[in-house]
């Protein structure tokens, strides 16, 4: 037996257009859901660019590193990196100066107090890093010998602001030392020569008024001995022989001087020149 069916269903399944239309609220929630797909990819895009950008970052510090890494292995130079009195890394060359036996004393400026001496080589750096702010940071360069070896360093401390590890470069100054101590003793060589040809200068004009004026008392003498007695004429002999010693000694004073324009040239006798000039400074 069939059961008779509704005219209103049948409309219903037969009809599509009795179908309810889409209501307003499904068509924002289909909005909504696009919108945060598009906003989505954009956040990936954005997600995936900042990792390229980290990773490039990464790779450039790497590189940076690794570069560090080589030019400190290979410099001559002595390098290290402190915190305090502890090394955190060093290369070979800072190795070898850390265990040279011996003390390593600061060379101070000059007109300065005795430098300090140190065991090692990393207690000198800590000791002077000391005297950079840890807040303002700052750079310092000194001086140190090596005890034993003579071995020069200049030692190139740098702190960055706000931080406590201190890198110190240490440079091997000696052959730069040894030549400015020989230039400083060929300028302290050459003002004394200078002195001496301005002394030479002095005596010489000294030497030259006094010769005239020995010249002048040595014609009165012999305008007076015409006219003196015999007892007269032997104060006079006294007088003359006086003046000529005078004469002579100016003479070996202006041969000291080298400004005697009538000395001849030849052989010298170094016995008298060493007689001469002791009889000169005697007095």
């Amino acid at each position: 037996m069939k059961t008779p069916r509704s005219r209103s269903g049948n409309r219903q399944r037969g009809n599509p257009a009795a179908r309810s239309p889409p209501t307003p609220s499904t068509d924002a929630a289909v909005s909504r859901e696009a919108e945060l797909v598009r906003k989505y990819k954009l956040l990936c895009e954005k997600y995936e660019a900042l990792v390229h950008r980290h990773e490039a970052a990464v790779r450039d510090r790497s590189g940076t590193v690794m570069l560090a890494l080589r030019a400190m292995r290979s410099s001559t130079s002595a390098m290290a990196l402190l915190e305090g009195t502890q090394i955190l890394s060093q290369n070979s060359r800072w190795y070898e100066l850390e265990h040279l036996r011996g003390e390593w004393r600061v060379i101070p400026p000059e007109g300065s107090e005795a430098g300090t001496e140190h065991r090692e080589l990393r207690e000198l750096a800590a000791e002077e890093a000391r005297a950079i702010r840890v807040d303002t940071g700052g750079e310092r360069v000194i001086r140190a010998q090596h005890s034993l070896t003579e071995l020069v360093a200049e030692v190139h401390l740098e702190r960055p602001p706000g931080h406590e590890t201190v890198a110190a470069i240490a440079h091997d100054v000696t052959e730069r030392v040894r030549m400015e101590r020989e230039l400083e003793a060929a300028q302290q060589v050459m003002f004394e020569q200078e002195r001496l040809r301005a002394v030479g200068e002095l005596a010489s004009g000294v030497a030259h008024d006094l010769n005239n004026t020995l010249q002048t008392v040595a014609m009165h003498l012999q305008l007076l001995r015409r006219a003196a007695t015999a007892e007269q004429t032997r104060h006079l002999d006294v007088l003359s022989k006086v003046v000529k010693d005078a004469a002579d000694r100016i003479g070996r004073v202006q041969e000291f001087a080298r400004r005697r324009q009538d000395a001849p040239a030849g052989a010298v006798d170094l016995g008298e020149v060493i007689r001469d000039a002791v009889e000169i400074a005697s007095p």
